[in-house]
């Protein structure tokens, strides 16, 4: 297991990233994502966990990040990551890991 420490900057970096995507798809009329069906509060902590997640990969990994995210009010297609590297966060519970 790899430890990453976020810096304060770095997470100012993953809540922007996060409301910007859920004002994106209000904006856009879309739902959090398919089959999803928690409230408001879920939406908001679980996008901020990714987002998280997807900062702590690119620091770890010493990769590019955008912040997958289209300030044009389209659906944001491509990858997390070059080579179709997708970053996925689940709430810590004993058969998950982070992906």
């Amino acid at each position: 297991m790899i430890k990453i420490k976020l810096e304060a900057n770095e997470v100012e970096l993953a809540l922007n990233i996060a409301a910007k995507r859920y004002i994106g798809n209000l904006r856009m009329g879309k739902t959090f994502s398919y089959g999803y069906t928690k409230g408001i509060k879920s939406q908001l902590t679980d996008g901020i966990l990714g987002a998280l997640s997807e900062v702590a990969y690119a620091k770890a990994t010493n990769s590019f990040y955008n912040g997958s995210y289209s300030d044009d009010k389209q659906f944001y297609s491509d990858s997390d990551f070059q080579n179709n590297i997708e970053i996925r966060t689940q709430e810590k519970k004993s058969y998950n890991f982070y992906l």
